[in-house]
């Protein structure tokens, strides 16, 4: 059960600047078709209405129907490329061969390799849902870095780290008014699927440049709560991993990840193999980690790094038991390696952790250093051995952001709680009469905020 505002993205603000076309080939993008109000889905008051006629006008989305966009439908890695594929050609006056026979896509696929939209491997399931920093990188690709003249002065992304692989894109993007994020922040959300409606937007301001967004945002400030991380499962498309992470393969044996892993395969005594996941620079608040591992291997670890490298937070396996390292050396917790759920506080303000593993308090323990920049998670350079991650969630300053996965309501979670109350597999349980309350300040108003449940007698 999680307890959270979930903010619903209200538009994709992209658009393009505008650029001089002179030569026939680069002739300016005209209207095929004439909307008048074909869809019966989209209606007049819509936010999306004016972007789904005109990127229907200009022939580059169509309807699931005669008479139906489905503006709330995911769109697909295939529908994705299609519509970066024809955007393409009409700016570029070139023509997408018709293909007989195969899939409906196939055609649009291999124009999208043949001009450089995407690379011969970039996917290789072309029905699942497209990703917003893929479509960034396709749009980005399919027009060229010199479409995007820069109108906003953006260095900062909230939720999208300096070293993930495709911030020079997105970044490009963002300084043209192309995309702005969904919120006054500009977080970006790299990892969510996108609504056709929202596609529309994108195809629609990316052919009209006056739709282009000059914007200031308001300065992300530490104390905010976000979240960091949401991963349910480690595999991904791009290399075998979720978007956002880095694969350190040093220790762990040659192969290629064409679909995807969530093991760790370490055969080397001399140098590491671990997932990565980089943020930007967190000098303070408060950072919940809750992993799944795997791991019964000496040298297994989980630790978050500061902007110098050095270890902020860290544990892992020594001589079989989870161990906590501090300033005098590592704790042991008294919990041996095997399949556990592990939770994790980090908090800056107070130089402090907690961690539990499965249910159990392990303690407090001071942090090794005053800020956090990224996390790793694998086998060190001296273990060898297997570790699986199944799930990585991380947020920050949330005062309310419970996803019950371990049994403790009370303990782990700081509720109160009165009769029998239990937490596990994402759910609070109550049964009988019993309760559970959980309060804390809010920043509305200043008094504590209160939230009960309960069951009456």
């Amino acid at each position: 059960m999680t307890v959270k505002t979930l903010i619903k993205i209200a538009s994709v603000t992209l658009a393009v600047t505008a650029l001089a076309l002179t030569s026939c080939a680069n002739a300016a993008f005209t209207k095929k078709n004439t909307y008048n109000g074909n869809f019966k889905d989209v209606a007049e008051t819509s936010w999306y209405k004016s972007e789904v006629a005109s990127a229907y006008e200009l022939g580059f989305v169509k309807g699931t129907s005669d008479t139906q966009y489905s503006p709330n439908n995911t769109v697909t890695v295939a529908e994705a490329v299609t519509m970066a594929s024809r955007v393409h050609a009409e700016y570029n006056g070139k023509t997408i061969a018709e293909k007989s026979g195969g899939k409906w896509y196939d055609a649009y696929v291999d124009y999208a390799k043949k001009n450089s939209i995407i690379t011969e491997n970039q996917f290789n399931n072309y029905n699942r849902e497209i990703k917003r920093f893929e479509m960034a990188e396709i749009f980005h690709d399919a027009m060229g870095e010199k479409y995007y003249n820069a109108i906003n002065d953006v260095v900062f992304i909230p939720d999208v780290p300096l070293g993930a692989f495709y911030w020079d894109k997105l970044i490009t993007l963002y300084n043209a008014g192309v995309v702005m994020g969904n919120d006054e922040y500009g977080s970006f959300n790299p990892d969510a699927s996108i609504k056709r409606s929202e596609c529309a937007a994108i195809v629609n301001r990316v052919a009209i440049p006056e739709n282009r967004q000059k914007k200031t945002l308001t300065p992300f400030a530490s104390d905010d709560a976000y979240v960091l991380c949401y991963n349910i499962g480690m595999g991904g498309s791009k290399e075998g991993i979720n978007s956002g992470w880095v694969y350190d393969n040093r220790g762990g044996p040659a192969k290629s990840e064409n679909g995807g892993t969530t093991s760790i395969g370490d055969v080397s005594e001399k140098y590491p193999t671990c997932f990565i996941r980089e943020f930007n620079y967190i000098p303070k608040g408060k950072i919940v980690l809750e992993t799944s591992v795997s791991a019964i291997d000496n040298g297994a670890f989980v630790e978050y790094l500061d902007i110098e490298g050095n270890t902020t937070f860290g544990m892992k396996i020594v001589d079989g038991v989870w161990n906590i390292q501090t300033k005098d050396g590592y704790v042991s917790t008294g919990i041996f390696g095997g399949s556990v759920v592990i939770r994790v506080v980090v908090d800056l303000d107070n130089a402090k952790s907690r961690v539990f593993i499965d249910g159990k308090d392990c303690g407090e323990n001071a942090l090794l250093s005053d800020n956090v920049i990224s996390f790793k998670v694998g086998m060190d350079e001296k273990g060898v051995g297997t570790v699986t991650i199944s799930r990585v969630n991380m947020v920050v300053n949330y005062a309310l952001y419970e996803n019950f996965d371990i049994f403790g309501a009370d303990a782990v979670y700081g509720w109160t709680t009165i009769g029998n109350v239990t937490s596990n597999s994402s759910q609070l349980n109550l049964s009988g009469a019993a309760a559970a309350l959980k309060s804390f300040m809010a920043e509305f108003c200043e008094s504590d905020f209160v939230i009960v449940m309960g069951n009456p007698k």
